[in-house]
């Protein structure tokens, strides 16, 4: 009684018996237990791959998420530094919003021919209007940096007033995206 099969117990075989069919068995059940050893070893290392491509994952989510914030942040800043303004207009209440006269002039008619037809806009730098702060706010964001959605935050009535701006200026691009995000409120 000694090799693999020590610890089975002979069992008392009669003499037609024969005991090549058991170990024949026996080393069956011992390969499959092997490999199911193996198999199991496998799918656990698979499991703790899946884990830390989890976690991976994870972080990398996270690195974008900050990224995307700094590349918004970028982009702000850029645009702040980029942005000179040689005109206001000016809202209802009085508040003058700093605006570019190049970009006005060339997003709308109406303020290009205000800006360049020698009237009183043009000689003061200043386009007087009859719209709320907010509304012209929002309209010269937009005409500033169209690519930052500057309306997705507003409430409907500031919305609506900066579609009357799009309307009197001349901004169909702007009234367009206006229109959209309106109706997907």
């Amino acid at each position: 009684r000694t090799g693999t099969f020590a610890s089975i117990p002979l069992v008392q075989a009669s003499s037609n018996m024969s005991a090549e069919p058991v170990v024949l068995e026996l080393r069956g059940i011992l390969q499959r237990v092997a490999l199911q050893d193996k198999f199991n070893i496998v799918v656990a290392r698979v499991g703790t791959t899946i884990c830390s491509l989890k976690a991976e994952n994870s972080a990398l989510k996270e690195r974008l998420k900050a990224e995307q914030a700094s590349h918004k942040q970028q982009q702000r800043m850029l645009m702040n530094a980029a942005f000179s303004p040689d005109v206001h207009v000016v809202a209802i209440d009085g508040l003058r919003l700093p605006a570019c006269k190049a970009t006005l002039m060339e997003v709308s008619p109406v303020l290009e021919a205000m800006l360049s037809a020698g009237l009183q806009e043009q000689l003061r730098s200043e386009i007087k209007t009859e719209f709320p702060a907010v509304a012209l706010r929002t309209i010269l964001s937009a005409l500033h940096c169209p690519t930052l959605d500057v309306y997705g935050e507003q409430p409907f009535a500031v919305l609506l007033a900066a579609c009357k701006i799009c309307e009197e200026w001349q901004l169909p691009a702007a009234l367009i995206s206006l229109a959209a995000k309106m109706t997907s409120k």
